[in-house]
């Protein structure tokens, strides 16, 4: 759908807030944008929606600069989500995060021009190959390989560590592999061109971009500045961006659990993420500023999290889902919508009316927007217009 000569309305819709992004560094020189590789490793979820492609395209990938290139490792299945606050599920592979439909994302021409390197992941399992100087490794055509489902076993932490939450434990570290093949890839891209990049970004597959970051003209990467999604703390999960310098210290960190044996390296992503950086010391500058107008994703415009796409139209254009509890329920009830995508698509598709009721046997814009929202997700009506979200598997808890 993002290929078509004549978009969608949504689309115009939601490429229109970057237009003020991409025309504050017309002035600038393209060779003085910064050369920055953007990491895109995990479970592919939403990735191959026509929302999330829209998203990297017209708002993420045009603020970075003309100099941009995209290593990216995609699963079609993500892991069995057991603990956490913020929604337990489980393992689900849907239409969107398809081996076929993460190629022909992957494909489309604006994409592929970016492309680094890209491997699918037909599973949930890791892939650190191939080696550097291996024949055919360097062209930008996604590859599909077979998932390997015991490699993080070997990058187990032990001591005091061993037995913490053993099934996070796993999601953790296939999501610390995904990174360290990130580098390599990297790495390798370095090695076969003879450049070298400034600047490292990691971001999740399954993240929204509704409006830019601040353009690349705007922000110093620096040689000692951490963006990072978060405020009051460097680690995170979603998206941040570091020196070249450092890329090994941030992408490196399954053999950093791997080496550690004391409680400390009991902790999720986010705090050992923070752990790392203030073992840099001195070497790395938390820039504060800089945090709050790049990356920052508690604002009502900065990019949020779209695990699922099957039955989110049905949640989130609920008339009732702004109404009691609703919205806090399905942001912890399997597959875990967030309210802040939650009100995000509401504001796309009913406009002003995003925070009113709207009655879907009497207002016609209720069609519309259920319509809309599915060309969007690429998803297919699931349940009834007001019922049957049980259907859509929604509310699937383990017991």
């Amino acid at each position: 759908m993002v290929e078509c000569s004549i978009p969608d309305d949504w689309e115009i819709r939601f490429a229109a807030t970057s237009k003020g992004a991409q025309s504050a560094c017309a002035g600038r020189p393209p060779a003085t944008a910064p050369r920055t590789a953007v990491c895109i490793t995990g479970a592919a979820r939403s990735f191959s929606s026509p929302l999330v492609l829209a998203g990297l395209r017209h708002h993420l990938l045009p603020a970075l600069g003309p100099r941009v290139r995209l290593f990216m490792q995609l699963k079609s299945l993500d892991s069995d989500k057991r603990e956490g606050w913020f929604g337990q599920y489980r393992q689900h592979r849907e239409n969107v995060s398809s081996v076929g439909a993460m190629l022909r994302a992957l494909r489309s021409p604006w994409l592929a021009q970016l492309s680094g390197e890209a491997t699918i992941i037909d599973g949930n399992g890791s892939y650190l190959g191939p080696e550097l100087g291996q024949k055919g490794v360097h062209g930008t055509l996604p590859r599909i390989v077979s998932s390997d489902d015991s490699m993080h076993v070997a990058y187990r932490p032990g001591g005091e560590c061993a037995t913490y939450m053993k099934s996070y434990r796993e999601r953790q570290l296939l999501m610390y592999l995904g990174m360290e093949w990130c580098h390599r890839a990297i790495v390798r891209h370095e090695a076969a061109r003879d450049v070298r990049f400034d600047v490292v970004m990691f971001t999740r597959p399954d993240l929204v971009w509704w409006t830019p970051p601040t353009p690349w003209c705007q922000w110093d990467p620096g040689r000692t500045t951490v963006l990072s999604a978060k405020t009051r703390e460097l680690g995170s999960d979603q998206v941040w961006s570091v020196p070249r310098d450092h890329a090994k210290t941030f992408l490196g960190l399954a053999d950093w659990l791997r080496s550690c044996t004391v409680r400390a390296c009991c902790a999720d992503a986010e705090s050992i993420q923070s752990r790392v950086v203030a073992n840099a010391g001195d070497s790395l500058t938390p820039s504060e500023a800089r945090v709050r107008s790049s990356f920052r994703t508690n604002t009502k415009s900065g990019p949020t999290l779209l695990r699922a796409v099957q039955g989110v139209c049905e949640v989130a254009l609920h008339p009732y889902y702004l109404d009691g509890r609703m919205a806090f329920n399905m942001e912890r009830e399997g597959p875990a919508l967030p309210i802040k995508t939650g009100v995000q698509l509401r504001r796309l598709f009913f406009g002003e009316n995003a925070t009113t009721k709207v009655d879907p046997n009497r207002d016609s814009q209720f069609g519309r927007a259920q319509e809309e929202c599915h060309q969007a997700l690429a998803t297919t009506r699931c349940g009834r217009k007001t019922r049957g979200l049980k259907t859509c598997g929604w509310g699937e808890k383990f017991r």
